[in-house]
């Protein structure tokens, strides 16, 4: 069916995938159609690139035949690349830093999950940390955690130093250079960027910490859905596409397709959102009608000033929110409001209120 338009999804082949490619994007053992229209979207990355190699479309066009389906949109040519990538293909290993040779803590899966249960060693804000890491797909740079989630490079650098330092204290395990202080090799190995806009280090989760996540996440469901929150748009009541405004809608889409991320205040009648939260902002109003953004949040709310429904500047309550996704609604399908609606019938997604909390099975 439409096999011009849609991939075929498994769970194992795009988590596969993922791990190969480094990709932020981390499938999870849950079902949820998030799953399937983020690892789409990655898909989608892929048939891009491989449209663009000329070598590809040749070698295609030699070896199909009248009999065959010609593949005009290459995604089956896609989803036979995710097949060998996820099966046979194996890169050259990354030298990431320091080697087992050179140090290795020696915390099985099961030493990291007994530690990841200690509410004195992982306390919120170390769990956080590691939960976001993991969540972009098992490494990042400071940078990278701090353009997406908010905050500064330095401090998420200082909370895994702390952790680790708690780690050392409870395991008596030595860190790799006691002279030098390194603390960071107990959670993670790590190599320089190679795209220093990106950050100028790189870290990724030991695999046996990495391991013990996943069974602590799925042990522990409430643990894996940060609070989500739904945020309202309504073209009629605000104009978002003024030319004149330098983070208007055009501009917005522009920075973040290019892979950066906007800052905006919102309008949120909620008082319990922390910053780091999940947001969505759900298109209401003219049609198309569902979510096309989505981002965190990045402070608590606070008093501010925002135009009503009439057009008049009124004092309310408000968050600052970082958007790192983006679906343009004139020129892409959104999560609709109707499939929102059948899928999850509990929740609700047509509040006047912007700024309710998106119930846990429909975060996940």
């Amino acid at each position: 069916m439409y096999p011009d338009k849609y991939y075929i999804y498994k769970y194992e082949l795009y988590k596969a995938v993922s791990d190969e490619l480094d990709d932020t994007y981390t499938p999870k053992r849950n079902g949820s159609v998030q799953n399937m229209i983020d690892g789409f979207k990655m898909y989608d990355e892929i048939c891009g690139a491989l449209k663009a190699d000329n070598d590809i479309r040749h070698m295609l066009h030699e070896t199909v035949t009248d009999k065959c389906y010609s593949d005009p949109e290459l995604k089956t040519v896609t989803i036979d690349f995710g097949f060998y990538l996820a099966r046979y293909y194996k890169k050259t290993p990354d030298k990431w830093f320091p080697p087992l040779d050179k140090y290795d803590p020696g915390l099985t899966a099961d030493d990291w999950l007994n530690l990841l249960n200690d509410k004195n060693v992982f306390d919120e804000k170390s769990f956080n940390v590691i939960k976001l890491i993991y969540d972009m797909g098992g490494n990042a740079t400071c940078k990278e955690l701090s353009v997406k989630y908010g905050d500064t490079p330095q401090h998420y650098n200082s909370i895994a130093t702390s952790l680790a330092k708690r780690i050392i204290k409870v395991t008596k395990l030595p860190n790799y250079n006691v002279n030098e202080s390194k603390y960071w090799p107990i959670l993670f190995v790590g190599k320089p960027e190679e795209n220093k806009e990106s950050g100028t280090y790189r870290w990724k989760l030991r695999d046996e910490l990495k391991s013990a996540l996943e069974i602590f996440l799925n042990e522990n469901p409430t643990e894996n859905i940060p609070a989500t929150w739904l945020l309202n748009y309504n073209p009629n009541k605000w104009d978002w596409e003024k030319p004149n405004e330098e983070y208007n809608y055009k501009n917005t889409v522009q920075i973040v397709k290019n892979g950066g991320a906007v800052f905006f205040s919102w309008r949120c009648h909620s008082n319990q959102v922390k910053a780091g939260d999940r947001v969505f902002i759900i298109k209401l109003g003219p049609v198309p009608r569902g979510i096309f953004a989505t981002g965190y949040a990045a402070s608590e709310p606070y008093k501010g000033t925002y135009t009503d429904d009439n057009g008049q500047n009124v004092n309310g309550r408000m968050i600052d929110i970082c958007i790192t996704g983006f679906l343009d609604y004139h020129t892409e399908e959104l999560i609709s409001q109707d499939m929102l609606k059948e899928k999850f019938p509990n929740q609700q997604w047509s509040s006047q209120g912007s700024g309710i909390s998106i119930k846990s099975d429909a975060a996940r």
